[in-house]
């Protein structure tokens, strides 16, 4: 193994772990902080979640949505449109699956959160107690969810757009 790899993977896994701490704060802030303010009693806990918490039906067209993103920034990056006016079109279209497939983020981000603010939470709720098991499994859930919204974070930060020269017009037409 090369020095070279054994650099890049610890410096792409600083980056992996530092992105985890903004993923819990950006979660917190979306999730957490609406069920911490909102919920006093356990019926208000479930209410509050079940509006936090994305459906599964949301979820996969969210994911839908990544995937349609991920393909249109793979072609982007592949292809390389010869004429202004298709580069003008493909422009447009990224623009717009850029934002409705990030949209998945936030909803991975909202569901951080609120998975963070009922692990905060639940213990303190009078109602009916969390069992250990019941709350180390939450947990467990806690961290995939960070582990997948911090990559899917970093992969958008991959394939957003990054200010380029811009290319010469072409000021011939025929």
């Amino acid at each position: 193994m090369s020095n070279r790899w054994k650099n890049n993977s610890r410096k792409d896994s600083g980056v992996f772990l530092r992105r985890f701490k903004t993923e819990l704060i950006v979660g917190f802030i979306l999730g957490a902080v609406p069920l911490l303010i909102n919920s006093t009693n356990q019926a208000e806990l479930q209410a509050i979640l079940q509006s936090l918490l994305a459906s599964a039906p949301i979820l996969n067209h969210g994911g839908c949505l990544l995937t349609i993103y991920i393909a249109v920034c793979i072609h982007k990056k592949i292809h390389r449109l010869k004429s202004d006016r298709m580069r003008d079109r493909f422009e447009t279209i990224y623009k717009v699956t850029a934002e409705v497939g990030t949209s998945f983020l936030t909803l991975l981000r909202t569901g951080l959160g609120a998975i963070v603010g009922f692990l905060m939470i639940a213990p303190f709720m009078d109602e009916a107690p969390i069992s250990l098991n019941h709350w180390l499994t939450t947990a467990l859930y806690c961290a995939m969810t960070l582990v997948f919204s911090a990559s899917v974070s970093l992969l958008h930060d991959f394939l957003m757009t990054r200010p380029t020269r811009s290319h010469p017009k072409n000021h011939i037409r025929l």
